[in-house]
């Protein structure tokens, strides 16, 4: 399907990311810690990838417009800042 090949394509572009084994882990039934333990990562960031990986390939479909996928990813960032911040501050 278009998906399935923008998911390759995407994984060509950013091999560093590993989107082509986080779609397939997932797809096994794997869960995140799993799939984080295979890519040498942690759950947190799976988690984080999955939503960009999805986020980018509803853009190559045309489902999304660049801008709201850079909405989208500037919210995890600030999201991750404000737990930063209220950690240090206990």
């Amino acid at each position: 399907t278009r998906a399935i090949a923008a998911i390759i394509e995407l994984d060509r572009e950013n091999c560093d990311r590993g989107y082509l084994q986080l779609w397939e882990g997932l797809k096994q039934g794997k869960t995140q810690s799993q799939i984080a333990a295979e890519l040498d990562t942690n759950q947190a960031t799976i988690s984080k990838r999955w939503k960009e990986l999805s986020l980018r390939v509803a853009q190559r479909l045309g489902l999304l417009q660049t801008k709201d996928i850079q909405t989208e990813l500037q919210k995890n960032r600030q999201q991750k800042n404000f737990r930063k911040r209220s950690e240090t501050q206990w």
